[in-house]
């Protein structure tokens, strides 16, 4: 067991690395040596052919030797000790390591990181949040964590058998609910790239998202994006501001406007 566990796909890879360097040198060794060995009795002159073709020969071997050499190391390298198997707590998938590891790593099968402390690994707790109910795996350890899928802030109870994780705070608590993006008025500067905007957003045709661009007023906002966590809403807003529209973010619950703003 080594002091520091590596990852056997690290070794597979930096091995392989440094070893394709030294099989092409081979291989090229060895075809150079090859070609003066063909060509070399036209230009030597008779009585150096032998020992000018020996030469080569040596030359030849030379290259199949460094070549070969570098081949077996990249090949044995997982017979250097015994693979450990390490499962990820976040997927079950396998990671093999050359020792047992006792530091952070990440996982090859999810990409996360896989928490250590104190050398050991931290065991993780299922929670599923309350905005999407979507499953989670996290550290024990964390109070605090982001829903992968909706991107909302969730408290942790500290109550490890709590499954369901709320919002955080009173600011967290509106993002547990999605949101509606309405345009209210538009640059007629950026009236095209306006219009492209909305056709990536809605999904339409060009001339169908002019009409809608044209159609918007303060009087009939019309909706560009609806049921959107706070974050996504947000986002858009700033998106159509910067092209100098005016747009309204709301609660899709109720029809009081969260913010609104134009240029």
């Amino acid at each position: 067991m080594t002091d520091e566990a590596v990852k056997v796909i690290d070794v597979k890879e930096r091995t392989w690395t440094d070893s394709i360097g030294s099989i092409l040198v081979g291989i090229a060794i060895a075809l150079i040596a090859g070609l003066f060995i063909y060509f070399g009795k036209f230009i030597i002159p008779p009585h150096l052919v032998k020992t000018f073709t020996f030469i080569m020969y040596i030359g030849v071997a030379v290259g199949i030797g460094i070549a070969a050499v570098a081949t077996f190391q990249a090949t044995r390298v997982e017979k250097k000790e015994p693979n450990i198997p390490v499962t990820c707590p976040y997927c079950d998938g396998t990671s093999l390591f050359f020792g047992y590891p006792t530091t952070d790593f990440v996982c090859d099968v999810c990409s996360r990181t896989v928490h250590f402390q104190d050398g050991q690994m931290i065991p993780v707790r299922r929670i599923v949040c309350q905005a999407c109910k979507t499953e989670h795996r996290v550290p024990m350890n964390l109070n605090r964590y982001v829903c992968d899928r909706c991107n909302r802030p969730l408290r942790l109870s500290a109550d490890l058998t709590q499954k369901v994780a709320a919002a955080s705070n009173a600011l967290n608590e509106a993002m547990m609910h999605n949101y509606d993006v309405l345009l209210i008025s538009y640059d007629r500067r950026h009236e095209t790239a306006t219009a492209m905007k909305i056709q990536n957003i809605m999904t339409v045709n060009l001339p169908d998202a002019r009409k809608i661009l044209q159609s918007a007023s303060e009087q009939a906002p019309i909706p560009i994006a609806w049921g959107e966590p706070l974050r996504k809403a947000e986002a858009l807003r700033r998106q159509f501001e910067e092209l100098g529209a005016t747009v309204s973010v709301k609660p899709s619950a109720d029809g009081t406007p969260m913010s609104t703003s134009g240029r």
